[in-house]
């Protein structure tokens, strides 16, 4: 191995070890109270080294968004993997990322905060925030393909563009998430409570309704 190779390999270890230092910061204290100075030491770098190769917090947000969506992006693609109809692609689609925000946290806010402070000046100018979005594009591009499936085979109404079926889908999912990230507000959890429901179940009939809806009657 060159010299060249082995500062590379150490400079991604290094990387690794941050993000995962920050995401147990994250996960402890919180985006807003988490520090540079706490991840600094949970990784046990000095806060020179930090900086080095995050500059701020957000940057290593974004780190920690773009680890997430690789994950999910994973998860779908084990999906698509699968011989099934299409309409049971989108099915196991929407469980996997139900699942997904369900058992992490903080890639979900992650997600959510990324969205928030995103912009094409932004994305214009952040090659990470680039990666990301083109993960994202990914993400619905499963979604499509298993939309397009579900047409060819009967199994979905081909009465909709599928791309267009598949952005609706995809925003409602997003949305879905965001509302799961503020289940502790008071007035959701007492409508919960009236229906004696918990989130997870609310998601899942929603995710229930998307699908009886595109799909035909075969």
């Amino acid at each position: 191995m060159s010299t060249e190779d082995r500062k590379k390999r150490e400079q991604q270890r290094r990387r690794t070890q941050i993000i995962s230092a920050a995401e147990t910061v994250i996960e402890r204290k919180g985006f807003q109270q988490a520090t540079m100075d706490e991840i600094a030491e949970e990784a046990e770098l000095s806060k020179g080294t930090l900086y080095l190769y995050f500059s701020h917090k957000e940057a290593l947000y974004l780190a920690i968004n773009k680890k997430g969506l690789q994950k999910l992006n994973d998860r779908f693609l084990h999906v698509m993997q699968q011989d099934q109809q299409g309409i049971e692609l989108v099915k196991d689609l929407g469980d996997s990322f139900l699942s997904f925000i369900t058992s992490n946290p903080n890639y979900t806010k992650a997600l959510i905060y990324y969205e928030s402070v995103i912009n094409e000046e932004k994305l214009e100018e952040n090659e990470p925030a680039q990666e990301c979005e083109e993960i994202g594009r990914q993400l619905l591009m499963y979604l499509t393909r298993a939309i397009q499936i579900g047409m060819q085979d009967g199994s979905i109404t081909n009465q909709m563009e599928p791309k267009l079926l598949a952005v609706q889908i995809w925003g409602s999912m997003r949305g879905m998430m965001q509302l799961y990230q503020v289940r502790s507000q008071h007035h959701l959890q007492k409508m919960l409570q009236d229906l004696e429901m918990n989130m997870e179940t609310m998601i899942r009939q929603f995710l229930d309704v998307q699908i009886k809806g595109i799909q035909t009657s075969n």
